[in-house]
């Protein structure tokens, strides 16, 4: 059915954050628009304000008249409905077009030029972000999105002078294979619905065909290191985007005093002092593609700049509701591992010194029973996580799968328990919070603005009681300070240090540092405290200047009445040094960072050939961690050598012989490569010692020179030519 030919619109599922965008669309066309859903809300109240019938009975007979001629009528209807639904029956059975919310989107990028977003997560606040970019913009655009826009109250954008429309692709039921987009941009690829899908490769399948759908002229811009192969049409373009690195990113990233800004760079123009509108570290990479998206369809340097600056959010993403030194409340949207994993990290940054308190609403069974492992690892970044029951949606229990599943396997130190959805606002009316997050796609939002209510009314109750006592508390504790220290006092100025003691962890077993090259230090910034006065003795000075060295990694100083120094650090440990084809040396340590070469030597695996520092820091920090913690491998291997192409040799301690293993794995997804290298380590490590303990035992120890076990099914061995 040809848009023009539509007089009424009817949805089976009025009430979905989606649907409710296009009925918008065809309310402003002046057609006739009404639906069905099942329960009320403030959405389908709105809905009804401007214009749309709604009725909340599954009966035949409420569908309007003007919406029963099947000539004229279009009916959308969304996945979710079953599809015994009497009034979608009926539809099918008087000849009626019926279509999902996604077909319809995909005429209308048929009949415009659409600028889709896709993507595991991430994809409703970058499709909102370039939505509100274009729209300020000499451009403009119509949009429809997966969320409510801040800036807008709502969830499209209409335009009568604009060819563009910014659509949210949406992966579940394949939907988004109706879409011909103009352009579109990936975030992730991360596997989900496995329910639907079955296999993670039936997912990745999906998103490559996905990328066929874009139209030539147009473009792809795909984050960078995604797993999901794209096969694109001859005359699309290929762009590669991530927060650090690709043909967009960003650089001169700075987070500070609760605002972000960073610079632009584009094969186009780069864009200097970007300011985020939301300071949230997510929406960096975010930015990123959607100014790349925007840039490329023509907005300008400064539009970009002040579309960024102007962007208010989505409800439900990252949506701050209370916001201050002593309290901050937020609710997240993020329901996927992968989602909260950026969620969390982000809120981490933000309040690094703060306790971060989540409760969780597990959204599908099967999503809690196919990720559970990886939902508790990613909520162990925060310090305290609360468990609700799963909310079902579409789907029926599955024995076996609660939210316990979770909750035994969060991290040890984690915080945690388990609640009840109806118990939420007890417990929050009864605790108190530093920052506290409501996360999850199911229906415990609907209790953010009663929690919101709850915790302000908390706020702004004085407990008179408590602050006299309080207050008398201080009067006589101030009292007593004054009388200890005006009558008790030592007289500092007589005081001297008699002696410093210089304690380093791990000084005896590892490590570059030791007491004699920290007295040198600080003698040569003459402050060595020995025999000064203790007054004179500057604590928080010493500390810092230690933290200066690059082997250093806390320093603590401390002092007593008694003339004692103490200095208490803890240093960088080096777990490789790095001595490349180019000539650099110098160590990594074990957080992956580069350490400066030193005069002193310890017992670690060095490492040569054709190394830089980016895979020295990514992987072979990775591949020497995974050697060491192996007691045998950590004896026998004394060096990595990395060939041009990357496959990897060890040289042992004991034997004449080299050991090839191959390439190791790579990925850009940081959180499986460490776990993807110590699988690959392990599995080729374990075949060498079974060939160490039945072949070379019995063989001789130097009767091969070589020895390749890159295959799984076989090993290679080569003789020295003298045996």
């Amino acid at each position: 059915m040809e848009i023009k030919d539509i007089k009424a619109v009817y949805f089976v599922g009025a009430g979905g954050i989606g649907m409710s965008a296009i009925a918008r669309y065809f309310l402003s066309k002046k057609l006739v628009v009404a639906g069905y859903d099942k329960t009320p809300s403030n959405l389908t109240h709105e809905l009804e304000k401007e214009g749309m019938l709604i009725h909340y009975e599954e009966n035949v007979d409420l569908i309007p008249e003007a919406c029963k001629d099947a000539k004229t009528t279009l009916v959308v209807y969304t996945p979710a409905i079953p599809a015994e639904h009497k009034e979608l029956v009926f539809f099918h059975e008087n000849g009626f077009t019926i279509e999902k919310r996604a077909q319809v989107l995909g005429t209308l990028t048929r009949t415009h030029k659409g600028l889709c977003v896709a993507g595991t997560h991430g994809k409703t606040s970058t499709s909102t972000m370039c939505a509100h970019i274009m729209h300020q913009s000499h451009i403009d655009c119509n949009a429809f999105l997966g969320g409510i826009s801040k800036n807008y109250g709502t969830n499209y954008i209409l335009s009568d002078k604009s060819d563009y429309v910014v659509i949210e692709a949406d992966e579940f039921d394949r939907s988004f294979h109706w879409l011909r987009p103009w352009m579109s941009v990936i975030t992730a690829t991360d596997p989900d619905h496995l329910d639907i899908y079955g296999t993670k490769e039936a997912y990745l399948e999906s998103f490559r065909h996905y990328t066929e759908l874009i139209q030539p002229g147009g473009a792809l811009i795909i984050h960078k290191g995604l797993e999901m192969k794209q096969h694109v049409q001859d005359g699309v373009k290929i762009y590669e985007y991530s927060q650090n690195e690709g043909d967009f990113h960003a650089e001169n990233i700075k987070i500070e005093n609760g605002g972000i800004t960073f610079d632009f760079i584009s094969p186009i123009e780069n864009v200097t002092g970007v300011e985020l509108g939301q300071p949230v570290p997510i929406n960096i990479t975010n930015g990123v593609a959607a100014m790349a998206m925007a840039q490329l369809n023509g907005c300008t340097a400064d539009e970009l700049r002040n579309g960024m600056k102007t962007y208010g959010g989505v409800d439900r993403r990252f949506d701050f509701k209370i916001k201050n030194n002593k309290l901050v409340f937020l609710s997240d949207y993020a329901h996927h591992p992968k989602e909260i994993y950026q969620s969390a990290k982000s809120i981490r940054e933000l309040y690094k010194d703060r306790k971060i308190t989540a409760i969780f609403q597990p959204h599908l069974y099967t999503r809690t029973r196919d990720f559970y492992k990886d939902f508790a690892n990613s909520l162990s970044l925060l310090d305290e996580v609360i468990l609700c029951d799963i909310y079902p949606a579409r789907e029926q229990p599955i024995p076996g799968v609660t939210s316990k599943l979770i909750y035994d396997n969060l991290k040890p130190g984690v915080e945690k328990s388990m609640i009840h959805k109806e118990d939420v606002l007890d417990l929050v009316k009864n605790r108190d919070f530093d920052v506290l997050v409501i996360l999850g796609a199911g229906d415990l939002d609907n209790y953010v603005p009663q929690i919101t209510k709850i915790l302000e009314e908390k706020k702004m109750h004085i407990n008179w009681k408590k602050t006299i006592i309080i207050a008398l508390d201080l009067v006589l504790g101030t009292y007593l300070v004054f009388a200890f220290t005006r009558f008790n006092k030592p007289d500092e100025t007589k005081l001297v240090c008699t002696k410093v003691n210089i304690n380093i962890q791990d000084e005896m077993t590892n490590g570059f540092l030791n007491a004699k090259e920290i007295k040198k230090r600080l003698e040569a910034r003459k402050l060595y405290p020995l025999g000064e006065p203790l007054k004179e003795v500057n604590a928080r000075m010493i500390e810092e200047t230690l933290k200066t060295s690059p082997f250093v990694k806390t320093a603590e100083c401390s002092k007593t009445q008694d003339g004692l120094v103490d200095i208490y650090l803890t240093q960088r440990m080096p777990i490789v040094r790095i001595k490349s084809i180019s000539n650099e040396d110098y160590y990594i340590d074990d957080h992956n960072q580069i350490m400066p070469n030193t005069n002193y030597t310890c017992d670690i695996i060095i490492a040569t050939g054709y190394i830089n520092k980016w895979y020295a820091k990514k992987y072979i920090s990775l591949l020497s961690k995974a050697l060491m913690t192996n007691e045998l491998w950590r004896n026998q291997i004394e060096q990595i050598h990395v060939l041009p192409d990357r496959g990897i040799e060890l040289v042992p301690r004991v034997g004449n012989h080299i050991i090839y293993i191959g390439n190791l794995p790579e990925t850009n997804l940081i959180d499986k490569r460490e776990q993807a290298i110590n699988d690959f380590v392990n599995k080729k490590m374990n075949r060498l010692e079974k060939f160490y303990k039945y072949g070379l035992s019995q063989a001789g120890w130097n009767k091969y020179s070589y020895i390749n076990i890159e295959f799984d099914n076989q090993i290679i061995c080569k003789k020295h030519q003298n045996s």
